[in-house]
């Protein structure tokens, strides 16, 4: 799975690819889009080690996080945003998360779970697409994974 979004760019870019909001994102826009957060994503020092804790709505956003995620090589590990901050918190310890990743829907479980787990890099995913990340691990170089080749549609 970790080709399906590369392969579907290249069979059928301008097919749709999410529907959302009412709106349509075709297979290549949702590829710009995923590079892009995937570029911001490893500038914030998430990389193949990384273990990413996901802590989103149901949108755009989220499809953007996942792919993104899987880009850049890191461990994805997908939260329910039902759950109660102790359930949470069990969560990204066990799971030995380093950054979690939130939307404003989850702004204030983010911000209790960054006080519960002090070595936890907490990432606002709206953030990201303004490329303003306070992060320790910040690195400015391409993202490089062996996830996708160049896309090339020519």
């Amino acid at each position: 799975m970790l080709n399906w979004l590369y392969a579907q760019t290249l069979a059928r870019p301008d097919a749709p690819a999410v529907y959302c909001a009412g709106a349509c994102v075709t297979y290549i826009a949702l590829h710009a889009q995923v590079e892009e957060t995937a570029q911001a994503l490893h500038s914030a020092g998430v990389g193949q080690a990384s273990v990413v804790a996901v802590l989103m709505g149901n949108d755009l956003a989220t499809v953007l996080a996942i792919h993104a995620l899987m880009r850049v090589g890191a461990t994805l590990v997908m939260l329910n945003t039902r759950l109660t901050v102790d359930e949470l918190t069990y969560q990204v310890r066990a799971a030995r998360c380093q950054m979690l990743l939130h939307d404003d829907t989850t702004q204030a479980q983010a911000e209790a779970l960054a006080i519960r787990v002090s070595e936890l890099v907490v990432l606002d995913a709206r953030r990201l697409s303004e490329g303003v990340i306070s992060s320790p691990h910040r690195d400015q170089s391409p993202v490089r994974a062996n996830v996708w080749p160049e896309l090339d549609l020519d």
